[in-house]
């Protein structure tokens, strides 16, 4: 084979390569195409499932608003008998739906006030955990807003129509007043003596 066919034969493979190259290159495109195809559509999807996760998100909390309504009209309604009838608890003025913002936000569903002790109160359509971490946390900052009850005991109450049961073991492990209540009834589920309540007054170390 002469040099002339060693060249024509060289030309020859490098337009077969450059053919092979160019497929490739095409179906490349096509296949980068296609990928960004499917990735709009996937943002698309993803997209519409987070407006419709917003919307139960949003129906969820408003959900919660109207059932957390009505467990606190359910379960603290005539609350202030229930604690009279506990030794220890003598209260006589009741007040829902409290709120001070003179020194920041502070809301709480309910509180009871005798000569001698405060009771703050919690009601929840179901009672979880995070909950109870949340009503704890409210005990710290309550002297703030109301200085006035510092020489009073200050006890926890939640309230609830239903319960995680890992709740109710903190909420009692954290020496809170548990009242389950339903429609007609309400229950204490660890009434006093053999139960003592905790004092959250941090200037009164007693306790019921």
């Amino acid at each position: 084979m002469d040099r002339l066919d060693r060249i024509e034969k060289l030309l020859e493979q490098s337009a077969k390569n450059k053919a092979v190259a160019d497929r490739e290159r095409i179906e490349l495109r096509r296949q980068i195409a296609n990928t960004s195809a499917q990735l709009a559509k996937t943002d698309a999807q993803l997209a519409k499932t987070d407006a419709q996760l917003a919307k139960t998100d949003a129906l969820v909390r408003r959900t919660d608003q109207i059932w957390g309504a009505v467990a606190e009209g359910i379960a603290l309604g005539e609350v202030v008998e229930v604690l009279n009838e506990l030794p220890g608890i003598e209260v006589d003025d009741y007040a829902a739906n409290v709120k001070n913002h003179k020194r920041g936000n502070f809301e709480i569903d309910a509180v009871a006030v005798g000569d001698h002790c405060v009771v703050l109160m919690e009601a929840r359509a179901r009672l979880r955990k995070g909950a109870i971490h949340d009503f704890i946390a409210k005990f710290k900052r309550y002297l703030e807003h109301y200085p006035q009850h510092r020489d009073k005991h200050i006890y926890g109450l939640v309230a609830f129509l239903n319960v995680d049961s890992d709740a109710k073991a903190l909420a009692i492990e954290e020496g809170l007043l548990v009242i389950r209540s339903d429609y007609v009834n309400k229950e204490v589920i660890n009434p006093p003596p053999k139960f003592v309540l905790r004092d959250f007054n941090p200037k009164r170390e007693v306790s019921a």
